[in-house]
Order: structure tokens, then sequence, then C-alpha cells
């Protein structure tokens, strides 16, 4: 690459502010030798954690009124800044905008974000050798740019991802019954004494299964793996199997619901990239052969981006590999850590292109594509499903494999051993924390805590799973729901 670039950013939530701040320190920014912009096509930076209502369709966020997080914050915390001291545990939506917001100014973003500025098109330029941008508006209208590397952070939670269970598009076709996708969910009131069906066993399908059970008159909870039980006007069920033409839903344990009247799949979100047209990005998954040589084109089944060298280069032939990469791709992981690390990893690859081993990085892939399919007993669509997703120590695994790329000092940006310690236990830690905020506790509880460091809030994530395993083991069942282990997923 040149010595003076020009680097593109494309969105300015949690990813694209982390790539953000780690360009910003490298002297090659500062002496504006390097001239980096990050475009956010919304009013405010923060990506999904800038409320907006469900006008446009897709929404501009899935956020909902009651939102907070699934994870404690100091967890959940870039590595390069703490939560402030007296946050609750786990904080609401509006906490977390606000945290990202002193984020960009700790780091001093602010300046090279363009706010309103919606890239609408990308395409290499192969005379050029270099990415032309449709911006819109600019200016006086669409306005193209041209950069030496362009670095995606548009995030995975935007366009909606609706179940494939036999007979639900002929229910959303004809109108049977009011569908609406989690994406489009606020608040529990326009459910208020319906019979609902809500699918999905995640954060937003338990939290909207819990908040529609309290206006509505019956809820079906329909999640792989729950035993059909009634807790109250709750019932859980298994999987859907079958969307009848009759207007029941058929169960996968035989068992059927007759009187539902709406349904909210919370059935998570398509990879989606509407701004890179074929065939630099063709819609489907193309084979990877042997030897050195990537497919001709980066493909997308919207389930995965494929192939990507470390889930975050494009192993193709249309243009050079480290002109492009995507970040945030990994699901099920804690987010911010890794959007830093994998910008420092895309940092020394515009710094040291010979840095990415294209024969090596494809071995890499071929070597995850046969442990997936034998995790999937060769399923092809649970292989596509499951190619991003870093669960539990895979997820930490994955953050040293990217330190260690990076070169960075021994022990710099290491995982913390609080941090091993306490994932694995998010969800006992969030229904304490549920129990001591419904008791009108939460603020006293974080009352002065992050002052003295980083420690004091590890001392208090201890004290709530403490608390958490005295009432298990005094058998109380925390709001008298019965404790489920897994949740599964659709």
């Amino acid at each position: 690459m040149k010595s003076t670039k020009r680097i593109a950013v494309l969105g300015g939530g949690a990813a694209g502010l982390a790539v953000l701040k780690v360009l910003l320190e490298l002297p090659q920014v500062r002496d504006k030798s390097w001239h980096v912009v990050c475009y956010e096509a919304r009013e405010d930076i923060g990506g999904v954690w800038l409320p907006a209502p469900p006008t446009d369709d897709p929404p501009l966020t899935p956020l909902y009124d009651s939102l907070t997080t699934n994870l404690p914050h100091p967890i959940m915390a870039y590595q390069s800044l703490p939560f402030p001291s007296s946050t609750l545990l786990f904080p609401p939506a509006s906490a977390v905008l606000a945290y990202l917001r002193s984020y960009a100014t700790t780091f001093g973003l602010l300046p090279f974000i363009r706010l309103g500025r919606r890239v609408e098109d990308m395409r290499w330029d192969a005379e050029e050798r270099c990415w032309e941008l449709k911006v819109a508006p600019g200016g006086q209208g669409e306005a193209r740019k041209h950069y030496d590397a362009v670095i995606v952070c548009n995030g995975h939670y935007s366009l909606p991802h609706y179940p494939s269970t036999l007979g639900f598009d002929a229910w959303r076709t004809q109108g049977k019954v009011t569908i609406t996708h989690s994406a489009f969910y606020r608040n529990p009131e326009p459910w208020k004494d319906k019979i609902v069906l809500v699918m999905g066993g995640g954060p937003s399908g338990s939290d909207v299964s819990a908040e529609a059970a309290s206006v509505a008159k019956k809820v079906y909870h329909s999640v792989s793996g729950f035993v059909s039980e009634d807790v109250g006007n709750v019932s859980r069920r298994p999987r859907a199997k079958e969307f009848r033409q009759d207007g029941s839903v058929l169960f996968e344990d035989g068992s059927v619901a007759q009187d539902i009247d709406s349904v909210i799949p919370a059935t998570g979100y398509q990879y989606d990239y509407p701004f890179i047209s074929p065939p630099l990005l063709v819609h489907s998954t193309l084979p990877l052969g042997p030897g050195p040589t990537p497919p001709q084109h980066v493909g997308n089944d919207t389930n995965h981006v494929y192939a990507l060298a470390r889930h975050l280069w494009p192993l193709q032939q249309d243009f050079p590999t480290h002109t492009l990469a995507f970040i945030g791709l990994p699901a099920r992981v804690i987010p911010f850590p890794i959007f830093e690390v994998q910008a420092r990893c895309v940092v020394r690859v515009l710094l040291h292109p010979s840095a990415l081993d294209i024969p090596h990085e494809l071995e890499l892939v071929r070597a995850r594509d046969v442990e997936l399919r034998e995790q999937c007993a060769g399923n092809q669509r649970e292989v596509s499903k499951s190619w991003h997703r870093l669960p539990d120590e895979e997820q930490f695994a994955y953050r040293e494999e990217l330190l260690a790329f990076a070169r960075l000092r021994k022990g710099e940006w290491a995982v913390e051993d609080w941090a091993r310690e306490m994932y694995p236990v998010k969800g006992e830690l969030r229904k304490e924390w549920r129990e001591i905020e419904r008791r009108g506790e939460g603020k006293r509880w974080v009352h002065g805590v992050g002052e003295g460091g980083v420690s004091e809030w590890i001392d208090l994530m201890r004290r709530v799973l403490k608390e958490a395993r005295r009432r298990e083991a005094r058998g109380q069942n925390i709001n008298g729901l019965e404790k489920v282990e897994d949740l599964g997923k659709v």
C-alpha cells in the first residue's frame, strides 16, 4: 500500500468507534499522512444503542424500551475505558449509549465522524487500485469518494431473520395473524389481551415473552429444548414444527396451539451488506477448492460471510484482501473487547500487507469447515449458522489468537482471568441482579463501586453470585419462576 493512505470506516456504532480509536493511535494518522473518516448513516453515533421508533423497514435499531445488557458491564466494556463508577451492573440501553458517547469524546473521535452520511455503494476500481464509495447525501447530492482501504462496521442486527418453519411463510403472506419480528418490538402494549406466540430463547425472546405475559391473555414461548409446561399465563413449548392452514401450530412434541392471534419471531438477524453489489459479494457460499487459490468472489448466504481470514478479511480474487475488512461478525461473544483487538489486527495488515499469509489463511478456513461439519453432522445450513459463532471458551481463544497476530507486547490487552471466571455465570448474575433491582436495592449495591478501580467491580460480581447461590441452596426461585438452565435456540 501507499505510504499516504485514505481509510474509510463504515458505521459509527460500537465497532466503528473501536476501529476509529485504534486508528487514531497511529503516528501516521496524527501526522496526517493517513486520512481517516468514519461514515455514519444516522443522526448520531451509537449504532443499535441509539433509539428510534420502528417506522422504517427494517427498523433503524431493534432496541426495545426496557432493554438492559445481558452481560455485566465490567465484562462488556472496552478494555481501554471502564463504565463510570456506580453504574448499575446490568445497565439500561441509555447508559450504554452514554458510555459510547463518552468513549468517543475521551479519545477524540468525533472530528473524524461524518453523521447523516450513508454509503450506498462501493466498488473496486482496478485501474486506480482503490475503493470508490458513493456517499449520500454529499452536500449537493451524492458524492463519490476514493479510499485505499475500507473497514466495514455496519453490524448485523438490522435485517430480521424469519423462521423457515413449515407453513410460516404462508401465514405471513396470507395475514392469518399479526406477525411482528422482535426487531419492531418496543413495549408489550400492542399485545394487550392477545394470545401470543413468541419464538426464540435468546435474550430478546426471553424478555419479550416475559413482558408480553404482563398484558397478554396468554403467551406461548417456543424454544428448542423446552418441555411443555404452563407457568401462570405462559405456556412453554418446544420448537414449532408446522404452521397449519387451519390456524393451529404444531410443536415438535406433538402438542398443538389452536388459539394464537399474534406471533413474535425473536429469531435473529441476517448478515446484510446492501452497499456491496455482486460480483464483489455474491448471495451464496462459494465452495473453497484445494490449493492456495481463494474463491473468485466473497459470498454471503445471510448466515455468514465466506471465506474470511480470521472472521475479518475476505479471501477472494476481485481485490487485494488487505484493502477490506469486516469488524464484529463473531456472535455469542463479548463484543466490545473483540472489536478493539480486531481493529489492532487490521492496523497491522494495513501497515504490513504481507503479514496476511493467504495460503495459510485458506488452510485455517478449511480446518474450520471440517470442524463444523463434524459438529453439525454434515448439515450445511447449521454449518453456515455456526461459522461466526464463538461461544464460551472459544471466543477467548479467538481473542488470544488475534493478540498474537497483532504482535502486541506479551500481556498487553490479554483476556483478564476474572472475565473468564465471570462470563460462564453471566446468566446467574443477571437473574440475581434482577431480583436485587426488584427489591429496589440496585443503586445501593453499586453506590461508589468502581471509584477504586476494576477490582471493586470484580468483588461486587462475586458477592452477587454468592447471593444467587445462597438463594438456590435455600430453594428459592427468583420471582416465583422455575430456574431454566438452558433456554436453547430457535
